[in-house]
């Protein structure tokens, strides 16, 4: 698929100061190559930055993913993957490059290369030795006093106070007066310690030999760390050998990455007409995280049994290192 891009505006946020942020903001519109904007989608972005000309020795690289909005724009941070305090700013001109990928596309698009101007170079100036400081300025005037602010938020409940000492006796009345009514039941007391343990039960009967286990555990997996894949996209692990009627247990295991969605990859175990078992896992675009599918199934004929995995919402995702075992019960 064909890819354009139609870059808005590039603009720095580095300020000369003790802790200088080292990143550039980068913003774009991404656009197909009707002119369409490739909105709400996945695009993985590749930044370089030459030295002295535009074709020049490449002293920064990086490779991010990102998500365009309702709009199709891109936000993204230069500097945000590797730092950009390896760049000697002082040493002539520098040049920026853009490649990027959209959903779909198998190459990267080179968007061109622009000389970085003015902004960037606060990088350098932040690495320079500061000047003397200025006189201290005149104290300015007092300001008119400022609206007074809202009624701060009422502060919890204090604790309840001790009970105060009881008062003396008051004095006798002139008739005897009635039966007051009965107190409340008293506080139940604290469990008393246990007691003393037993002696030792004698040692039972030694029970039967039991029957054959079943078969091992065979496994299957395959090499590749890393595969890209795609919604609707569905690829077996080694293919089962063809497996007899039999009750099985079976334990899947994988590793998944999805980019910018959290959880959006579905992994299934299926015999390629129902699915045996299926889980959605945890999963951020920054790390691979462990995914795991157990269940017992009773196959009644031959079937072929294999991992199958997707996007659930057409992002794009990564998984790696598919292992999969079965046991079958005598």
């Amino acid at each position: 698929m064909k890819q354009t891009l139609l870059i808005l505006f590039l603009y720095c946020t580095l300020i000369c100061a003790a802790q200088t942020p080292q990143t550039m903001n980068y913003q774009a519109i991404v656009r197909d190559a009707n002119g369409t904007n490739v909105w709400n989608s996945a695009v993985l972005v590749k930044f370089l930055i030459h030295d002295s000309v535009p074709s020049g020795n490449v002293v920064f690289q990086e490779e991010m993913s990102a998500v365009t909005n309702q709009f199709g724009l891109l936000n993204v941070k230069i500097g945000s993957v590797n730092s950009l305090s390896t760049v000697n700013w002082g040493s002539g001109e520098k040049y920026l490059q853009v490649m990027i990928k959209i959903y779909g596309a198998t190459t990267y698009a080179d968007m061109g290369t622009t000389q970085l101007v003015s902004v960037p170079y606060a990088l350098f100036s932040a690495n320079s030795t500061p000047g003397p400081p200025g006189p201290t300025g005149p104290i300015g005037p007092s300001g008119a006093d400022g609206l007074q602010g809202d009624a701060g938020i009422t502060g919890p409940r204090g604790f309840t106070g001790e009970t105060g000492a009881t008062g003396p006796p008051g004095a006798g009345g002139s008739g005897g007066g009635a039966t007051g009514a009965t107190g409340l039941t008293g506080f139940t007391g604290s469990t008393g310690p246990g007691g003393p343990t037993g002696p030792q039960g004698q040692q039972g009967v030694t029970g039967a030999t039991g029957g054959y286990g079943g078969d091992a555990i065979v496994g299957f997996s395959f090499g590749n760390p890393a595969e890209l894949f795609t919604s609707d996209t569905a690829l077996s692990v080694d293919t089962f050998v063809s497996l007899s009627p039999g009750r099985y247990s079976f334990m899947a295991y994988c590793e998944v990455k999805s980019v910018g969605f959290p959880s959006s990859v579905k992994v299934e175990l299926t015999d390629g007409v129902t699915t045996l078992a299926s889980v959605v896992p945890y999963s951020t675009d920054s790390t691979f995280s462990p995914c795991y599918i157990m269940t017992v199934v009773n196959l009644t004929s031959q079937t072929t049994v294999y991992l199958k995995w997707g996007s659930t919402n057409g992002s794009v995702a990564y998984i790696r290192r598919a292992v999969i075992s079965y046991f079958k019960y005598p």
